[in-house]
């Protein structure tokens, strides 16, 4: 167990060493997925924003769709290289060093908190203690994950070079319930689909924690072969279309 354990700490912690490669590579989020995430968030109309953190935000991936669509969003993020990645890109939030078991915000300061592409990677019971120590009453926890549709062929073999999305390892509904923190969890799935050269489809393989910490032959092979499958199914102007199923969990503060 501790040998596991200590492999899942080094891969949590590979993720500054690529930063540019994951904001190149990973997909971004469809915009259908905000009013289901903040239903009170109304475009157009007058109103309070809401107040959103963004844990595990990486590069800012959903960061920025939320402060586009008028969210008031904070991001906090535990890796230093990331979240420096994250200012970097320019969206006008407020950006905290801190993992998402320690929330360094006030008491009832947020009208929802999310995660997207993270959870697999947090301590759920104290990640949810923290989350109901931070949202105001009634406020929405949601969890979120882009997950290559592997119902396509080609995409069913990339997913055999690159293995799981993390998605996996965890029951979110599951460990919803059990907080006894929220009420009915909500489900929802979204589908879009990611332009890619073969550039961005390495950048994307590269930034998986996995491949990011194989010895440099290991990692190269497994490159050469993610730059096979592009080869074998980009069209004329060397793109490939990636298609995904997000997956998002929610519930709202009892």
């Amino acid at each position: 167990m501790a040998r596991r354990d200590e492999r899942t700490a080094a891969r949590a912690r590979s993720f500054g060493a690529v930063a540019d490669a994951y904001d190149r590579g990973r997909p971004g989020y469809p915009a259908a997925l905000v009013p289901w995430l903040l239903p009170t968030l109304v475009p157009g109309e007058a109103g309070p924003a809401p107040d959103v953190i963004d844990v595990g935000a990486g590069t800012g991936k959903l960061t920025r769709v939320l402060a586009a669509a008028g969210a008031r969003v904070t991001a906090v993020e535990p890796d230093p290289a990331m979240a420096q990645a994250l200012r970097a890109r320019g969206a006008a939030v407020a950006v905290h060093v801190a993992p998402a078991e320690q929330l360094p915000l006030p008491d009832s300061s947020a009208d929802a908190v999310v995660a997207a592409q993270a959870y697999h990677w947090f301590d759920p019971p104290r990640f949810f203690a923290e989350t109901a120590r931070v949202l105001r009453p009634g406020g929405r926890v949601a969890l979120v994950w882009n997950r290559r549709d592997d119902r396509v062929a080609w995409v069913a073999q990339l997913n055999e070079v690159l293995g799981d999305e993390g998605f996996d390892t965890v029951d979110p509904a599951r460990d919803l319930n059990a907080s006894g923190r929220f009420g009915p969890v909500e489900e929802a799935s979204f589908e879009h689909v990611q332009p890619l050269d073969a550039e961005r489809l390495r950048d994307l393989a590269a930034s998986r924690s996995y491949v990011s910490l194989l010895p440099e032959p290991e990692r190269e092979r497994v490159l050469a072969a993610v730059a096979a499958v592009h080869a074998g199914v980009a069209d004329a102007d060397g793109i490939v279309r990636l298609p995904y199923v997000l997956r998002a969990f929610a519930a709202d503060l009892r």
